[in-house]
């Protein structure tokens, strides 16, 4: 059916009194021409933006007869931005301009989605023709219904930041992606930095989930029952010596206690070891003694974090793969020859296949091993003989080999050189804390014990950053070795240790943080790299959530419906939103969604992988972003970009194996808040954590030729950080969440703020 305001064309058909049209499907058939009325003589122009200038504007079918309301009620707020392609005038000299409308179907009405109405050309304002006041708000475009504060902070800074966090009752996906799907469609949406952050972090920590429970944990069984039958088959010479019987003992102790933790305490323990088994279990408090390193143990870097909270197999691997982390000296007899017997163990074939199955996977993911590996010992291990044990003039050759071979950790720089089999991995941003503390940065005297987040994003090139770590002048090196570490990042960045996806991860936040050029007043508010400060930090501290048993801590160690039709009124015109200004980044996230692309199909092979697809569709959405910040950037935006922002559904972020989404542990699970522990001075007893709670609303002032002025909505993070007692343990993420999404606990939140939140409202 047509209806009011439909555009066809007609031409005379053999049928008198009738026309035969065509519209943009092509032949639409027959229509009695009584029923139509012809266009007048108008001059055509190229489609070109137009800006309402008139609140309650009313377009008309004909240039000032038969106004739009006489059949729906309908008219166009002020700032509404419509498409014209067509300029006529009327018999008193008024020009008119013909807009094009689709149809709202939100009723189930009929129409087409090129209908045209025309608007007094005084009412509007030719965009493309116009020049945007960028150097301030004008008041008198913000919309009435605005309360004072935001009001208020947009005249100030372009931008406003709700301090109230958003917390949804009950959720689909997950608090910042509903946040977003429930902005109404006629709001113009302001797609954050922060939401494709997020959603990579979700597709990334459930997709780490899922290849560990599929691929990891199985393999560290195998990796375990492989070990000990090489054990079996060793050479009996160990026992001829006390140091060999010793090291053979501390080998056998490692893989019973590993398998323990591994089958959650179900394999049989012998009564020694099992105060360390116990303790490890419990993740709480100092063992005196970890008879595997020769140092107290900090217990409580056992407890599951992050996701490995989720369920007892989670908690298993996390335990396993911590302890599978330890590192043996290779300063003294006994831990040099408990490496002597690991790398032969390893060495075995069929051991070597089971633990290169494990190792690589990691690296590939968060990076190199912080100490020594089968990799850098075995070639120089190969000329002893467990038998050597027994000789203290080998013993001293083998210490002296270990000491000349063997590289000195990169992080945690204590003394001597270690070996582990499955150790944590250097990090970036953990080279930074360490060389920003307590021995490289500051002295005994005067001690900087614990990092600030801060470092790592002055490091990577926030000017805010830079400013806020000033006061850490203070301390002996500070201002020297932060510089070293930001003429270091490019090295490392295209290093073979920087070649992983936790370095790209980062890379893509250094995009972030090094300016992009906008001139929209909102970015050129020194309020506005606040909220990108924000934005950095919350999304380094979820790449530290998803990655806590693999990366290095500094200082961790211690020491359709029917029925009649009718017209649907015209749509309001499609609202015009705006895209943070920061191609780089959505590159940076298409390139790092691209790098775990080439990771998955060794890990899960022949099979469908859920998330395989979602990485796909996600990098392909962010070189869409990308494209739309480049225009947005150079005001070039289209009406397909606009389209676009308001059409965005990146793909789902529901886990795969999420099937009631509304039953009490699946909300808590869907729940953005997270929390990590990042850095530990353990002679004070502390740690720093960094925390994510639930979104902010945000609304953005935008002016440019492509969409006018209009103050458009989006949704960012919300971060904290903080420093806890380990007498209270390392806190998880459902301690955390139990904070964050109580009511009643909303001004114990403010507590958790880093000391610089407050100049977001400045």
């Amino acid at each position: 059916v047509l209806v009011y305001g439909d555009l066809v064309e007609g031409k005379p058909s053999s049928k008198k009194g009738w026309l035969s049209l065509s519209g943009p499907e092509g032949e639409l058939g027959l229509a009695e021409a009584a029923a139509l009325a012809p266009m007048p003589q108008y001059e055509p122009v190229d489609a070109r933006p137009y800006q309402v200038m008139k609140d309650g504007s009313v377009p008309f079918l004909l240039p000032g007869q038969r106004p739009v309301s006489e059949f729906h009620s309908f008219s166009l707020p002020r700032g509404a931005v419509v498409t014209a392609e067509g300029r006529a005038k009327d018999a008193k000299g008024t020009s008119w301009l013909l807009c094009i409308f689709g149809t709202d179907y939100a009723d189930g009405g009929s129409g087409s989605d090129r209908r045209g109405g025309w608007l007094p050309e005084s009412d509007l304002v030719d965009l493309l023709a116009s020049k945007p006041e960028l150097s301030r708000v004008e008041e008198d475009k913000l919309p009435a219904k605005l309360d004072a504060a935001e009001r208020k902070a947009l005249l100030k800074n372009g931008f406003y930041v709700d301090p109230k966090p958003v917390l949804t009752k009950f959720l689909n996906e997950d608090d910042m992606v509903d946040a977003y799907n429930a902005i109404p469609p006629l709001t113009p949406r302001f797609i954050t930095a922060d939401l494709p952050l997020h959603a990579f972090h979700l597709y990334f920590d459930r997709m780490l989930q899922k290849v560990e429970q599929k691929a990891l944990l199985p393999r560290t069984f195998e990796l375990l029952s492989a070990m000990d039958e090489a054990l079996k088959d060793l050479p009996r010479d160990l026992e001829s010596s006390e140091l060999g019987r010793n090291a053979a003992s501390a080998v056998v102790d490692y893989l019973i206690l590993a398998r323990h933790l591994l089958t959650n305490g179900g394999a049989a323990i012998h009564d020694g070891l099992k105060p360390l088994a116990e303790g490890i279990m419990a993740g709480q408090g100092i063992f005196p003694l970890n008879p595997f390193t020769g140092l107290p143990q900090d217990l409580t870097l056992f407890a599951p974090r992050g996701h490995y909270t989720l369920n007892e197999d989670f908690k298993a691997y996390f335990r396993t793969a911590y302890l599978l982390g330890t590192a043996f000296p290779l300063d003294d007899e006994r831990g040099a020859a408990a490496t002597l017997l690991l790398c032969r163990i390893l060495s075995v074939p069929q051991v070597q296949e089971k633990w290169r199955a494990l190792y690589d996977p990691i690296r590939y993911l968060v990076g190199s091993s912080n100490v020594n590996t089968w990799d850098d010992l075995a070639e120089a291990l190969k000329p002893f003989k467990l038998g050597d044990l027994g000789d203290a003039g080998k013993v001293k050759e083998l210490l002296d080999v270990l000491d000349k071979t063997g590289k000195a950790s990169a992080i945690q720089k204590l003394p001597g050189k270690k070996f582990a089999i499955l150790p944590r991995r250097i990090t970036f941003d953990a080279m930074v804390f360490d060389t920003l503390t307590y021995p490289k940065t500051s002295t005994e005297t005067e001690k900087r014990g614990l990092p600030d987040p801060l470092d790592v994003m002055a490091v990577l090139g926030s000017s805010q950053a830079l400013d806020e770590v000033k006061p850490y002048e203070k301390f002996k090196n500070y201002g020297d070795n932060l510089k070293a570490l930001e003429e270091r990042w490019p090295e490392y960045r295209s290093s073979a240790d920087g070649a992983n996806a936790y370095t790209a991860w980062l890379s893509a936040l250094r995009s972030y943080n090094v300016s992009e050029g906008s001139q929209q007043f909102f970015a050129r508010s020194a309020a506005w790299g606040y909220k990108k400060l924000t934005t950095a930090e919350a999304s380094m501290t979820e790449l530290k959530h998803d990655t806590i048993l693999y990366a290095e801590q500094s200082g961790a160690e211690m020491g359709d419906g029917g029925g009649e039709w009718v017209a649907g009124p015209f749509s309001q015109p499609f609202a015009r939103g705006y895209v943070e200004p920061e191609p780089k980044l959505y590159r940076a996230l298409a390139e790092s969604a691209r790098k775990v692309l080439e990771f998955l199909p060794s890990l899960l092979p022949g099979e469908y992988e859920y998330y395989r697809e979602k990485f796909s569709q996600f990098s392909e959405e962010m070189e869409t972003l990308a494209g739309i910040a480049d225009r947005a950037l150079e005001d070039a935006m289209t009406p397909s970009d606009f389209l676009s922002i308001l059409e965005l559904r990146l793909p789902s972020v529901l886990p795969e194996d999420i099937y009631d989404v509304y039953d009490k542990a699946s909300q808590n699970q869907l729940r953005m808040a997270l929390v990590a522990d990042v850095a530990t001075d353990a002679s004070a007893g502390r740690a720093l954590f960094m925390g994510v709670g639930a979104p902010r609303r945000l609304s953005v002032y935008v002016n440019d030729k492509s969409g006018g002025f209009r103050v458009t909505e989006g949704y960012m993070f919300s971060y904290y950080s903080f420093i806890q007692s380990l007498s209270e343990g390392r806190m998880n993420d459902d301690q955390w969440k139990a904070i964050v999404y109580d009511t009643k606990r909303q001004d114990d939140m403010k507590q958790y703020l880093p000391a610089w939140h407050g100049k977001l409202y400045e």
